[in-house]
């Protein structure tokens, strides 16, 4: 073999390796630094949670900290515009590759962007899976900037102030309407 090819091959690989290492070590260490931990939610629950959503045609959908992508996808093969706000860079493109894999270009987006970022108004469905902290941040936000009609749907953790209409295991449902409100009463049971 030519020494000029084998090189080249070495160089790849030890590129290859260093680029893994780095996107490794950016998804243990990050949390420690404020970020939030990569912790992707079953695809048991991505199931409960797209149902528990009520789709509707035309509902466009909004995955908060989208990590791998799985709940943009399991939207978009419903056939609803689903798009996913995720920070760490890794998991955008490795997102992005599986939704060109499944062929869902056109129906499934994800953005390198920060949930804090997010203007809600234009959506009819967010779902998510943030951590207490993050929940507290953006309720107000949200609540205020959703359309009437929207939902959000949250895998296990909940807001403080707004009402769930329904539970589903560890799936809270909330609604957007004239009579949603800000309270600690109980919730439906679904």
């Amino acid at each position: 073999m030519n020494p000029l090819i084998g090189y080249i091959l070495i160089t790849i690989v030890v590129l290859i390796a260093f680029i893994a290492t780095f996107f490794y070590l950016w998804i243990i260490i990050n949390p420690l630094f404020g970020s939030v931990p990569y912790v992707p939610s079953s695809m048991k629950t991505v199931r409960k949670m797209v149902e528990a959503a009520n789709v509707v045609p035309g509902d466009i959908v909004l995955d908060i900290g989208s990590g791998d992508g799985r709940i943009v996808i399991e939207f978009a093969k419903k056939g609803i515009v689903s798009h996913g706000y995720e920070i760490n860079p890794l998991l955008v493109f490795i997102s992005r590759m599986v939704i060109k894999f499944k062929g869902l270009e056109g129906k499934a987006f994800i953005h390198y962007k920060s949930l804090y970022e997010a203007k809600f108004d234009g959506y009819t469905i967010v779902s998510t899976y943030c951590l207490p902290k993050t929940m507290s941040d953006i309720e107000t936000r949200m609540f205020h900037e959703l359309p009437l009609g929207a939902r959000v749907v949250s895998n296990t953790f909940r807001f403080k102030q707004w009402r769930p209409s329904r539970k589903d295991g560890n799936v809270y449902v909330y609604e957007k309407n004239i009579d949603s409100s800000f309270s600690k009463e109980h919730i439906a049971v679904v």
